[in-house]
């Protein structure tokens, strides 16, 4: 079983703006049999576009719900292929051009990231176009699993809305029991990586997935997040929108939270 945390806040910039928050995530335990899989989420609209907001939203939405289609059509997650995350990305495309067809707007508008992770009992697939960052624990030390993607030009990245999309699509499987990973969109990548030494920052991530094992029950933890999310010292870091997911698996009697 898995207890999670997931949150996504409006940025000192956006609030000051009278801008909606445009990051989105979700988390989504799935069970398969004897199997539960997780499904975690978390996209990033773009700035520039009009209706990035609603196009997160949408991003993690359908993303989990192809997913949760393809898990009960397979009775469980077996190791994959990009071919099958590209897929899945098209489907949230396919999502995201209705809802633009719809508004009567370019499906530029919007535009995001999309980061996702898929977790079984035995192995992982992990897939992401654009910035912010997964990190997983592997032995005593969190590793990140894709660098950033940044875009042409500075301070920019790519968007599944983007022409060809798969040609920046990145994709990993990985064989082994994953217990505990953390999503986070770009305005924490400051805080949460070590750009001189290329690597996740274990101060960061350290206290935060203590604290989620320290408490029986995850939902406890939410206002104390939303407060770090929301303090003094990251609006000094950052004004941008916040998005945290953190997942920590639990004994098997433990309950689901």
């Amino acid at each position: 079983m898995w207890k999670t945390l997931a949150k996504s806040v409006q940025g000192v910039g956006h609030r000051r703006g009278s801008i909606p928050c445009q990051d989105s995530c979700l988390t989504k335990l799935w069970s398969v049999g004897n199997e539960h899989v997780l499904i975690l989420a978390a996209s990033d609209g773009a700035g520039s576009a009009e209706r990035s907001d609603i196009g997160s939203r949408i991003a993690c939405d359908a993303i989990q719900r192809v997913i949760a289609d393809d898990l009960n059509r397979w009775g469980g997650l077996t190791s994959l292929a990009i071919e099958q995350a590209t897929r899945w990305y098209q489907y949230v495309l396919d999502d995201l051009q209705r809802e633009a067809t719809t508004s009567g707007v370019g499906v530029r508008e919007f535009a995001c990231t999309l980061l996702v992770a898929v977790i079984g009992e035995t192995g992982a697939a992990f897939c992401q176009i654009g910035d912010g960052a997964m990190v997983v624990k592997v032995g005593d030390e969190f590793q990140h699993v894709f660098w950033p993607q940044s875009g042409e030009y500075a301070n920019t990245t790519n968007f599944i809305t983007a022409g060809r999309f798969e040609n920046e699509l990145m994709f990993e499987w990985r064989d082994g029991r994953m217990d505990e990973i953390a999503i986070f969109t770009d305005g924490l990548q400051s805080v949460a990586l070590d750009y001189a030494r290329r690597q996740a920052h274990d101060p960061f991530f350290s206290p935060l997935f203590k604290a989620m094992s320290d408490h029986d029950n995850s939902a406890d933890l939410e206002g104390p997040m939303q407060a770090f999310l929301e303090s003094p010292d990251l609006a000094e870091r950052t004004d941008d929108d916040l998005t945290l997911i953190l997942a920590t698996r639990t004994l098997p009697n433990d309950a689901i939270l």
